[in-house]
């Protein structure tokens, strides 16, 4: 491993909201060692994308691991009243049936096989016993119930995972002022004008210039660098899919830890460290896409235009492989570093 030889000391994060501030709170928390200067630039006259904020498990760790007070935190973004067990998808399957998704494991393994491989025997086997009767996540949603975890050690609700529903304005505004007390600076005020951009596309065109490029925020899918030189994209500027799985802040959370891990240096011998770092990224992204478009491609419904396009969708080469090994084999293919594990909910 090579000692970093010229050390970053200024880092810039253009924009606020959720995925600026963050990012502030982040790197202020994991840099606060190191003389670094963390400068935030946002306007106040560009308000905040969304209103509320669905979250998934892993934005509970990542903020108590940057020394965030949890229930300082939910008292302050107005999540008290909105714990969140997991996700449920009402006639999505079919009419009167629904997708649970659990946020917690199903059951454990047996001798070695995912607790849902022998669910699908005893089912073939007459047991009728549906799979989220299975899941702590599940019966307590069913039952309007919630509780904090560690209220419960050495039962098997002690590994109860939940989330939150949260105010996106309250959110940026709790990071702000946590980041700030870790010395981010904050200036107000309007990026007007970006180098390496419109530009470098100007000096590209040949011929009569009919109209001025138009900036657009972002697109659905994922920038092809999310890594590029000495900037990082994050949130609706590195990609964005859809709502479904309230994966948005996670990918941000994820890829602030990735880089943190990978922190670079001022030199120019860091390539191998982007390349990597922007492979893995794209993996998530396609990771979640082919989660998605599962959703829709699996449905029975046909009983409107919206059901019978899904049903007829493009599926991605690397979801119709999962999918002809689990329905061969019975089982799912996956890594340590993904985030929808076996584990996870299936249709019920």
């Amino acid at each position: 491993m090579q000692l970093t030889q010229q050390p970053i000391t200024k880092i810039v994060i253009a924009g606020g909201g959720t995925a600026g501030w963050l990012a502030a709170a982040t790197l202020s928390y994991a840099l606060k060692n190191q003389s670094v200067d963390i400068t935030l630039i946002e306007s106040d006259e560009i308000g905040t994308i969304g209103v509320g904020e669905a979250t998934i498990p892993p934005l509970i760790a990542i903020l108590e691991s940057i020394g965030i007070d949890l229930a300082d935190f939910i008292k302050h973004t107005q999540a008290t009243a909105t714990f969140k067990l997991g996700i449920q998808f009402a006639d999505w399957y079919s009419k009167g049936r629904a997708y649970f998704h659990p946020f917690g494991t199903l059951g454990r393994n047996i001798d070695g096989h995912d607790f849902y491989q022998c669910w699908l025997k005893t089912r073939a086997q007459g047991d009728t016993t549906p799979l989220m009767a299975h899941s702590p996540e599940a019966m307590l949603a069913e039952h309007n119930k919630f509780f904090i975890p560690h209220e419960a050690h050495n039962t098997p609700l002690a590994s109860t995972r939940f989330a939150l529903h949260l105010d996106a304005g309250l959110m940026a505004r709790y990071l702000r002022n946590f980041a700030q007390n870790n010395g981010v600076k904050r200036i107000e005020g309007i990026i007007s004008d970006v180098q390496q951009a419109i530009a470098t596309l100007l000096a590209s065109v040949t011929g009569e210039l009919l109209t001025e490029p138009k900036v657009i925020a972002f697109k659905t899918g994922v920038r092809k660098q999310a890594w590029l030189k000495n900037c990082l994209s994050l949130g609706l500027a590195q990609g964005f899919i859809e709502p479904l799985e309230s994966t948005a802040i996670h990918l941000v959370s994820k890829s602030l830890a990735l880089f943190i891990k990978m922190f670079p240096d001022n030199s120019d011998t860091n390539q191998v460290i982007i390349d990597e770092f922007n492979r893995r990224i794209h993996q998530d992204y396609l990771e979640i896409r082919d989660f998605l478009v599962l959703h829709y491609a699996t449905t029975a419904r046909n009983d409107t235009t919206f059901w019978q396009d899904c049903a007829s969708m493009a599926i991605p080469q690397s979801l119709k492989q999962r999918l002809a090994i689990f329905n061969i084999a019975g089982t799912l293919t996956t890594t340590a570093e993904q985030l929808f594990q076996p584990t996870a909910g299936m249709l019920c």
